[in-house]
């Protein structure tokens, strides 16, 4: 599947959509997780982030076993994290279509523009050498 357009991504796997008001993780990142089962772990709110810092967990299972992912902010901002529940989603959906769900809504103030963020062809170019070992 290749990447998104509207969307810059990190070398962590995470995407932040070009204006900046939301984040989520990669196709790549939720084949490693396989089905996201629980999105408790990660805060709530995040009042200042930082490009790169650990904000949380994401939990899940992959062939019947326990998995757990770590999720780095790609922009700076306050960041509030979907409220899967109140939105009867389950958490599933993020690993099922990482695209089109999100894990956190940024404030106006989150960059896209981070420096070492990378656009689509960027990020598939990253797969490329990643997934042959270089």
């Amino acid at each position: 599947m290749p990447s998104r357009n509207d969307r810059k991504y990190t070398t962590t796997h995470e995407w932040i959509l070009n204006d900046g008001t939301k984040m989520g993780i990669t196709p790549h990142l939720a084949a490693q997780l396989g089905t996201a089962t629980n999105v408790d772990s990660l805060p709530l709110t995040v009042a200042t982030s930082t490009p790169g810092q650990d904000v949380g967990q994401l939990k899940g299972t992959l062939n019947g076993n326990a998995t757990s992912v770590v999720i780095h902010s790609p922009g700076g901002g306050h960041m509030d994290r979907h409220d899967w529940l109140n939105d009867g989603l389950p958490a599933s959906d993020i690993t099922a279509n990482p695209y089109d769900n999100y894990l956190y809504q940024l404030s106006a103030g989150a960059d896209a523009n981070t420096p070492g963020l990378m656009t689509a062809a960027e990020y598939d170019a990253y797969l490329a050498r990643i997934s042959v070992g270089g």
